[in-house]
C-alpha cells in the first residue's frame, strides 16, 4: 500500500512538472527519484509522510488544472484531496497554502491576466467549500464509527520535545517504546518531562 501511495505521488509530480516546466525537468525528476536511495528507504515504512504526499501533489495539480480549464469539478476534487490528506498529516495544508500564493502572485503582476481573477476566486471558493464539506463529513463518520478513548493512548506534546532533544533529534523507536510503557496520560506526561530535563542537562 505504501508503495502505491508513494508511486502515485511521484506520478502526479511528474505530470505537473511535464505540463508546467517541460518534459526535460519532469525526466530529471523521474531519474532522480529512481536513483535516490531514500525512495527505497521509504517503501517498507508505512508512515504519514508517505501516505499524505499523493493528496498534496494531486490536490495541487487539480487546483491548477481547474484554473486553466475552468473545470470547477477539479477544484472540488482538490479540496476533498487536501482535506483527506490533512486528516492523515496536517502538513498537507502547506502545499495548499503554497498553491494559493503561486496563484495570486502570478495574477498580481500580469496585467493581461487580471481579467481572469474571477476564475481564480471561483476555483478557490469551490475548493474551500469542498475542503470544509469533506471535513464535516469525515468528522461525522469518525464520531459515529471510530469511537475510541484516546486520553491514555495518545502521546503528550512533551514526548516530541524529548525526542527532539535526543542525540539525533529524529524519530526514535526507543523513545516511542519508553512513552508507550506508561499506561496513563499523566504518567506519560511526567515521564517525558523527566526525560526532557535529563536531556537538557
Amino acid at each position: 500500500m505504501n508503495v502505491i501511495f508513494t508511486d502515485l505521488a511521484f506520478a502526479g509530480t511528474w505530470l505537473m512538472l511535464k505540463k508546467y516546466a517541460g518534459v526535460k525537468h519532469a525526466t530529471v525528476f523521474w531519474v532522480y527519484m529512481l536513483l535516490n536511495p531514500l525512495t527505497y528507504v521509504w517503501m517498507p515504512f508505512y508512515y504519514t509522510n508517505t501516505c499524505s504526499m499523493l493528496f498534496a501533489v494531486w490536490g495541487t495539480f487539480l487546483l491548477l488544472q481547474s484554473l486553466e480549464r475552468k473545470k470547477w469539478f477539479n477544484s472540488v476534487l482538490a479540496g476533498m484531496l487536501y482535506c483527506i490528506g490533512f486528516q492523515i498529516r496536517a502538513t498537507v495544508v502547506i502545499a495548499m497554502i503554497a498553491s494559493l500564493l503561486v496563484i495570486f502572485l502570478c495574477y498580481k503582476d500580469d496585467t493581461a491576466q487580471k481579467k481572469h481573477l474571477k476564475t481564480a476566486f471561483l476555483s478557490l471558493l469551490f475548493m474551500v467549500l469542498a475542503f470544509i464539506g469533506t471535513g464535516v463529513v469525515y468528522s461525522a463518520v469518525e464520531d459515529h464509527y471510530l469511537v475510541f478513548d484516546e486520553s491514555d493512548t495518545e502521546f503528550p506534546a512533551t514526548h516530541w520535545i524529548a525526542m527532539g532533544l535526543s542525540n539525533t533529534g529524529t524519530f526514535s523507536p526507543a523513545d516511542e517504546a519508553y512513552t508507550m510503557s506508561y499506561p496513563t496520560a499523566s504518567q506519560k506526561h511526567d515521564a517525558t518531562v523527566s526525560l526532557i530535563k535529563q536531556r537538557a542537562n
